[in-house]
């Protein structure tokens, strides 16, 4: 099999890792709401600094550290340094880990590419 011939089904993979994004994206957006919370009218905007999202992204054991430098390079393209907006977080992880899983299987398949070419 070619690296051509691969085709990740993206509705299949939304189907078995959206939850696991779903709670990992919870967790995370808890604690950006916790920062995000004006102490006197209780109400988020749904924003918090780069600084901010990358400490939390860090203290995290939830991401890898390839998800994290995705998702903060994606995010800094996105909205800049100053106000990221959060709300996303749960399809942005699934975006980038469904991203990681079609290089990966792109690497493995580039390796088999030889032997078609003989």
């Amino acid at each position: 099999m070619t690296a051509a011939k691969v085709e990740i089904n993206k509705e299949t993979m939304r189907f078995n890792y959206l939850q696991e994004c779903k709670m990992v994206g919870d967790m995370l957006i808890r604690q950006m709401m916790d920062i995000d919370t004006d102490p006197e009218t209780k109400e988020n905007s749904g924003k918090i600094s780069f600084q901010d999202m990358k400490e939390i992204f860090q203290s995290s054991a939830h991401l890898c550290a390839k998800e994290i430098n995705l998702l903060l390079r994606t995010y800094v393209l996105k909205y800049g340094y100053d106000q990221i907006v959060y709300t996303d977080l749960i399809e942005d992880i699934f975006q980038v880990r469904f991203d990681f899983l079609s290089s990966r299987l792109m690497d493995i398949n580039v390796q088999n590419m030889k032997d078609d070419f003989l």
